[in-house]
């Protein structure tokens, strides 16, 4: 049982043109959402994940979409007593 929750920010970079792309590739990722779109090719996205190996798996995801310049990681903490609430 894993008794840690990682949860991160990252401010996504994509060409405008692919913006809806780029949004799309991200939510049906699993463990990630787009939170906030500038419009202009700026994204807040959330990453939710039981590990750091799938936080960082899904950061190489989102590098790796079509139409995304840069993906930053702006946050990162890891919450043991969520995870022990939500896993009892």
């Amino acid at each position: 049982m894993n008794s840690e929750w990682h949860i991160s920010s990252l401010l996504v970079h994509a060409r405008a043109g692919a913006l809806d792309q780029a949004r799309h590739g991200i939510d049906t990722m699993a463990h990630a959402e787009v939170r906030i779109s500038d419009g202009k090719g700026r994204l807040v996205v959330l990453i939710e994940a039981p590990s750091e190996g799938e936080t960082l798996a899904c950061l190489r995801r989102i590098e790796e979409l079509p139409g995304v310049l840069s993906a930053a990681l702006v946050y990162h903490e890891v919450d043991c007593e969520h995870a022990e609430r939500t896993l009892s």
